[in-house]
């Protein structure tokens, strides 16, 4: 599999926690064909992996959340992938090869529907129900990746 294939389970991971919540709203960009930037650090933080680990991760990524990962956007132009996390959830991470975008940051977002290039698009689209990618479980992934 590589990072530009969907995971292979459309399963639904049961997440209780809070941590993977977002409420359901209008941070997408509002119709199809369209980008905008938008703050990290207010609905999400934003995890930017490089090329490099960014497929293997998402793999990953995959497994653990049997199909689904949280919205993951991809950059193809830069090959940057982005996981979207709860506010506060990488204040502490310290990983090689990791950029975390929070507060005094901006992620170029596309619309919902927006899976395909040219140009940024979902690996895994944002749900209706505002669920993130899970943090810890995205640590981990990133770990087993890239080393501690």
């Amino acid at each position: 599999m590589t990072a530009y294939e969907p995971c292979p389970s459309p399963a639904v991971v049961k997440c209780t926690s809070q941590l993977a919540r977002l409420p359901s709203g209008g941070w997408v960009a509002a119709l199809p064909g369209q980008s905008t930037l938008w703050p990290a650090g207010r609905e999400w933080d934003a995890v930017r992996l490089g090329p490099d680990a960014a497929a293997m991760v998402y793999e990953h990524m995959c497994g653990a959340t049997h199909g689904d990962p949280g919205p993951v956007l991809l950059d193809p132009y830069a090959g940057w992938h982005y996981w979207l996390v709860r506010p506060g959830a990488t204040a502490s991470w310290k990983l090689p090869g990791v950029v975390c975008r929070s507060t005094g940051s901006w992620v170029t977002v596309v619309h919902a529907a927006r899976t395909a290039g040219p140009g940024p698009h979902w690996l895994n689209p944002p749900r209706p129900d505002g669920r993130l990618t899970h943090a810890v479980l995205l640590h981990a992934a990133i770990r087993a990746v890239v080393g501690p």
